[in-house]
């Protein structure tokens, strides 16, 4: 895949799984931008090569604005706060902004957490993805795991 000019946008950058997806993106050529709420917090993905901006994936304008001219989206929220809320906060910033790659960061297992009575966030998130034909290949989640457009 070409990458040239295409930007990823990483939310969680300052977690653990969304620090190790910047830094894979960037070892791996791509141009990365890490949503934060602190822009001071990721001094080390910054020096890796990440442009940092400041955003809240409760801010629905500061996630449009973080994804202005960005090919994907790697969203994951951090299982505190109305993650619920937040991975449709992201998800739809995507859409109104025209990502063309967007990968949610879910559980292996969400479905049946959510049949058992288990915790159901990343599930509702998975279902408002779906529901909404937001990404999707075709009819069914792509081979990788990704919803694309298209």
């Amino acid at each position: 895949m070409d990458k040239t000019g295409k930007i990823i946008l990483v939310t969680g950058a300052t977690g653990r799984q969304g620090g190790a997806t910047t830094r894979h993106l960037l070892a791996n050529g791509w141009k990365v931008r890490v949503l934060t709420r602190d822009p001071n917090k990721p001094a080390a993905l910054r020096q890796a090569g990440a442009e940092v901006v400041q955003g809240d994936n409760d801010d629905r304008a500061s996630l449009e604005a973080a994804m202005q001219g960005v090919y994907g989206v790697f969203s994951m929220q951090a299982y505190l706060g109305d993650e619920v809320r937040q991975g449709k906060n992201v998800a739809d910033a995507a859409r109104a902004s025209d990502v063309q790659h967007f990968v949610y960061s879910s559980v292996q297992t969400a479905e049946d957490l959510a049949r058992v009575g288990g915790d159901s966030t990343k599930w509702q998130i998975e279902q408002y993805i779906i529901e909404r034909d937001i990404f999707r290949c075709g009819q069914a989640r792509c081979a990788d795991g990704a919803y694309r457009r298209g």
